[in-house]
């Protein structure tokens, strides 16, 4: 099949009726002809792993082809969906540089899948029902150093399922054992994560065996070999909805939950053979410690404490008691 024309929105398929905004009726603006130190703009690959979002997977591609980047290598990966995905992925085969829709065995595999037909200086991940905002790319890899093992993470805003804006979440000012211990309240947003070449060889691929929180996993490996470093930009937006997999409270909940207490238990016994580790866990114990016995306090307050328990009643009785 011939090269597709640059993907722009002269030459992307049209959007859906009604469709307007980014990144159906916007894109972003060009890049320079050059990096500001001359050298040209280095390659950077992104994979998608797909299954049965056909409702979001357009918005999603469509969010990554229009950053109007010029080294850009994007792979599409789905499960063998059997809603629209299909149709999407051939509308937009042309500008992806590889894609396939057959069985795997979850999200993880597929993962690996597609990093191994990437060849990039940068790399992420961006999962069917995220986007990329405008210019995020651009920002990133004025950013990213290339000799030596980096990651990188940007602010991130988070949507419904109808893009309302539920919340804005800036990078965060520092990132340590206690982000692993409190993962589910104190992550980091992985659609805005990236890293680069030697980061990747480092590290290795992503564990096949997690379902949930392969992405903590990963995170975890490269904080070992490097401090996470931080972009003040806004990179993505991540998407809650009902069909989440990852979804934080109610029905969803239980299971990654599950999977993310063994794994930080698994790991971080696993992990004691490091003095400097085993430093940074106890220290970050002790903060967790502090944090809980204020929030025993905010539950015996007179106040406080009431609205702990409507919160529960009313809004959200999946809320941790």
């Amino acid at each position: 099949m011939p090269r597709a024309p640059f993907p722009t929105l002269a030459t992307l398929p049209p959007p859906p009726p009604g469709r307007k905004g980014w990144p159906w009726t916007v894109e972003s603006a060009p890049c320079p002809p050059k990096m500001p130190n001359g050298s040209d703009w280095p390659r950077v690959s992104i994979v998608t792993p797909s299954f049965n979002q056909g409702q979001y997977l357009e918005e999603t591609i469509r969010s990554v082809l229009l950053q109007n980047y010029p080294n850009l290598e994007y792979v599409v990966i789905d499960g063998c969906s059997t809603d629209t995905s299909g149709d999407i992925i051939e509308r937009y085969r042309p500008w992806l540089h590889f894609a396939v829709s057959e069985p795997d065995r979850g999200q993880s595999h597929a993962l690996n899948k597609g990093f191994a037909w990437c060849s990039g200086e940068i790399y992420a991940w961006l999962c069917s029902d995220d986007i990329l905002l405008p210019g995020a790319l651009h920002a990133v890899a004025r950013q990213m150093l290339l000799d030596e093992p980096v990651w990188l993470v940007g602010a991130t805003e988070f949507v419904d399922e109808r893009r309302s804006s539920l919340k804005r979440i800036p990078p965060p000012d520092g990132f340590g054992m206690v982000n692993f211990l409190a993962w589910h309240s104190l992550a980091i947003n992985q659609p805005s994560i990236f890293w680069n070449r030697p980061m990747h060889l480092c590290a290795g691929s992503v564990d096949e065996g997690l379902h949930y929180c392969m992405d903590t996993d990963l995170w975890f490996r490269f904080y070992r070999i490097a401090r996470l470093r931080f972009v003040p930009e806004y990179l993505s937006r991540f998407r809650h909805h009902s069909g989440s997999k990852t979804t934080p409270y109610g029905p969803h909940r239980d299971q990654p939950m599950a999977e993310l207490s063994e794994w930080v238990y698994s790991t971080l016994c696993a992990s004691q053979g490091d003095p400097q580790l085993r430093t940074e866990m106890v220290s970050a114990v002790g903060v967790l410690q502090e944090q809980m016995m204020i929030l025993k306090r905010l539950r015996q307050h007179i106040v406080f404490g009431r609205l702990f328990r409507l919160w529960r009643a009313i809004v959200n009785p999946e809320f941790p008691s």
